[in-house]
């Protein structure tokens, strides 16, 4: 299965990582020349224009959409010098939309055992997560805990 990304999105179709991450092909492609294909999956960022965009060429055309946005562990750096170690692909909405469900709250809700046989993989994760004090992009300062504290009267 390839995955489309519009031809017009120029900074997705630049991610050489892209594929490796999603785990297919991504070519780009002009929606007006290919025929309609239900099996076809666009691809588009988040909420932002190109999400919206490719989310609308699919709908038009009966064919399906993956919305991407950062992963949780994004970079050592924000921005896009910093190329994506993780994605987050969503075929119902994004995470952080709460005006429609995601791919993630549907999973919460309805995913049953979403750690299976990789509870001490997962749990090594975390630990390496939580003991180098990890973000989604690692520049931020580290907090003493008394700066959580709320503030006196």
């Amino acid at each position: 299965m390839t995955l489309h990304v519009p031809f017009w999105h120029r900074a997705i179709r630049r991610w050489a990582t892209l594929p490796l991450i999603l785990g297919a092909p991504v070519a780009s492609a002009d929606p007006l020349t290919l025929p309609r294909d239900p099996e076809r999956t666009w691809i588009g960022w988040g909420v932002k224009r190109s999400g919206r965009r490719a989310a609308w060429v699919a709908r038009r055309r009966g064919e399906r959409c993956l919305r991407l946005e950062d992963g949780f562990l994004r970079s050592h750096a924000p921005g896009g010098h910093a190329p994506p170690l993780s994605l987050v692909a969503d075929d119902l909405g994004i995470y952080y939309d709460s005006t429609r469900p995601s791919r993630l709250e549907h999973l919460l809700e309805h995913g049953g055992d979403l750690v299976g046989d990789r509870a001490a993989e997962l749990e090594a994760a975390r630990r390496r997560i939580v003991g180098g004090a990890l973000s989604k992009y690692n520049a931020a300062p580290a907090l003493a805990p008394d700066d959580l504290d709320p503030p006196a009267n």
